[in-house]
């Protein structure tokens, strides 16, 4: 059944909508994939705030050159193509697919958008395989906290060698004292 002018145009214009809402993009191949499957990688994506979504190449070349993409991009993507477009991070979306892949070999990133910078599909891959922004967050807080830690320690371990110190003398007058 062919797609109204009408419905083109909103499709358009929804990922027009998209495109500009978006940090990050992912092609992905999706065909082979039971309809249960796409469900359950849908349902996937949005807890990482990434949203799946199908169009046909003619909308998407229009919505990306529009969004001053050039459309050679979709020229470069063969057979049917899904989105994942990732709303809070520009990692997370290609993180998830990297991760339902491993369980359905029918899924492949393609490639994907950073910002105005084009990935292939092995800058794809390998963005999927970057520590997410937490983790990153995380490690620099190890990184910082770890020099403040052993300083403290050392600190610590003075003082309390001055206080085993005093304590032993303590421990020593009062015996003194009776004999």
């Amino acid at each position: 059944m062919a797609i109204t002018r009408q419905a083109k145009e909103q499709t358009l214009v929804e990922l027009n909508e998209k495109l500009q809402r978006s940090k990050g993009l992912i092609f992905t191949h999706y065909q082979g994939l039971t309809v249960k499957d796409v469900t359950e990688l849908r349902k996937t994506l949005r807890q990482g705030d990434v949203e799946l979504v199908v169009a046909k190449k003619t909308l998407l070349r229009k919505a990306l050159t529009e969004n001053g993409f050039d459309q050679a991009i979709v020229d470069q993507l063969e057979g049917s193509v899904a989105m994942a477009f990732g709303y809070s991070d520009e990692v997370t979306a290609a993180k998830l697919l990297q991760t339902f892949a491993k369980t359905h070999p029918t899924v492949e990133l393609m490639g994907g958008l950073i910002g105005k910078q084009v990935l292939d599909a092995k800058q794809a891959v390998t963005l999927a395989k970057l520590p997410s922004r937490d983790e990153m967050r995380a490690k620099l807080v190890w990184v910082i906290g770890s020099p403040l830690s052993g300083l403290v320690q050392v600190t610590a371990g003075t003082l309390r060698s001055f206080i085993q110190v005093l304590n032993a003398i303590n421990e020593k007058r009062p015996a003194q004292a009776g004999a």
